[in-house]
């Protein structure tokens, strides 16, 4: 995946709002988009835009027997807030791979767009929407007004837009039980390069002044599972490793584009409410970590996983998963 092929897909999505307004915690702001060169300037970037970048994962393969080598994952153990607020280590970029829906937003399903706005994810405290505030306002803002959902569904971010079968609603993957094969080379998922830390402080009271330093966020995805999402037996399941698997894939050649050797956060993706339990969650990740082995090498990457400390079992968990288990 190169810059200029980024740049194509990014051509070819039908942006909805491409200037707009955001305001949260007696602040406001604004945003502004180059959608040819994909800049995207905001009133916390100043004259350095975020770069948006759009990729495929290309082939994957889902391999259940994956694992990492022991050294390959460091587990740090935390909150996405202050990982984002922490300046990286000299001479190296830090990118974080955030869940979110199928449209780069966090929404609950049953959205309505003409009214969710940005103080709802103070009220939703899991790392998406936790990673979205820490950082450019102006970006958050700009996700949801050109976030993909039922009212307008030919317009916005839609990762699934050229996957054929597979059914999106309001960013969630829904029915994959009653057809639909995925493919992963078709599966996009969008990233933004250089974003200023300029969000709301952890305790979701305030502004603080903005860090010195800019991040990289990959916005990644997974399939809820269960009845209730048409996402159940053996289809579903296959679909939802293979979009793990493609997910975490675009995201480490996502973060190869940037212009330091990086430090690349993978959060777990698709677990909680989402109902994908860590052993595919680990094993996705791995599956991806061995086949792009040399590309990591090559780019001087270090992968990390970001295991919550409010979860004592899951920081065990990805310790095990860590030592090469």
């Amino acid at each position: 995946m190169t810059a200029a092929w980024s740049t194509r897909l990014l051509r070819r999505v039908a942006w909805r709002r491409q200037v707009g307004k955001w305001r949260l915690l007696r602040s406001t702001g604004t945003y502004r988009l180059d959608a040819t060169r994909g800049l995207l300037w905001t009133t916390a970037s100043g004259q350095r835009p975020i770069r948006l970048v759009m990729s495929r994962a290309g082939r994957v393969r889902y391999d259940p027997d994956a694992r990492f080598a022991p050294g390959a994952l460091v587990v740090r153990v935390g909150e996405v807030m202050a990982l984002l607020r922490e300046p990286p280590a000299r001479g190296r970029a830090r990118v974080v791979v955030l869940p979110s829906q199928l449209n780069a937003a966090e929404n609950p399903i049953d959205f309505d767009p003409r009214t969710y706005a940005l103080a709802e994810y103070l009220d939703d405290h899991t790392g998406g929407p936790h990673g979205q505030l820490a950082c450019d306002l102006g970006l958050a803002q700009f996700l949801l007004d050109n976030a993909a959902h039922r009212l307008d569904p030919g317009r916005g971010i839609n990762h699934l837009r050229d996957s054929s079968g597979l059914q999106s609603h309001n960013g969630y993957l829904v029915n994959a039980s009653a057809g639909g094969r995925l493919e992963p080379a078709r599966v996009s998922i969008l990233a933004a390069l250089d974003v200023p830390v300029a969000g709301v402080d952890p305790g979701l009271t305030h502004l603080p002044a903005a860090a010195a330093h800019t991040v990289g966020l990959v916005y990644a995805s997974a399939v809820p599972m269960g009845a209730a999402y048409g996402n159940a037996g053996p289809r579903a399941e296959h679909v939802a490793k293979a979009l793990l698997t493609a997910q975490y894939a675009a995201a480490i050649w996502t973060a190869a584009l940037s212009r330091s050797p990086v430090d690349l956060f993978l959060m777990p993706l698709g677990g909680g409410v989402f109902g994908n339990n860590w052993e595919r969650i680990a094993r996705a990740a791995a599956s991806e970590a061995a086949s792009a082995a040399l590309q990591i090498r090559a780019n001087g990457m270090r992968l990390h996983v970001l295991a919550w400390e409010g979860n004592p079992r899951e920081v065990q968990f990805w310790r095990r998963i860590a030592a090469g288990e």
